[in-house]
């Protein structure tokens, strides 16, 4: 019975599709202008910052490079991550496509505001 149920939950899992949305430059710029979406932007862009915080922190921790180096008093909030997204746009607006994530342009405005000694 245990090896039925299992064979169930196998198939459960493999025949599910994967849901997968990356919100996009595009995306990102559309959403400014509709109010009912500026606050699922807000709340995204919020958890990717705080992603890439733990991450950087848990690199450092383990004794390898963080992937940005902010000074270490200073915490973060949404509209900072919205801010340092906002200025990468702006800063490399001719290498991004409308499809590339903003999840990537955010990364690498930390790495262009917060760069680590070499």
């Amino acid at each position: 019975m245990k090896v039925i149920g299992f064979f169930v939950a196998l198939i459960i899992i493999f025949s599910t599709s994967q849901v997968y949305a990356d919100v996009t430059i595009n995306d990102y710029k559309e959403s400014k202008n509709l109010s009912a979406q500026q606050e699922s932007i807000r709340a995204y862009i919020g958890g990717i910052g705080h992603g890439f915080e733990w991450a950087s922190s848990f690199l450092q921790n383990r004794g390898s490079k963080p992937l940005y180096c902010p000074p270490k008093q200073l915490a973060f909030n949404t509209q900072n991550y919205i801010d340092i997204l906002d200025s990468q746009l702006v800063r490399k607006q001719n290498i991004y496509t409308p499809e590339d994530s903003i999840a990537m342009v955010l990364l690498l405005g930390f790495q262009y505001v917060f760069p680590c000694e070499k």
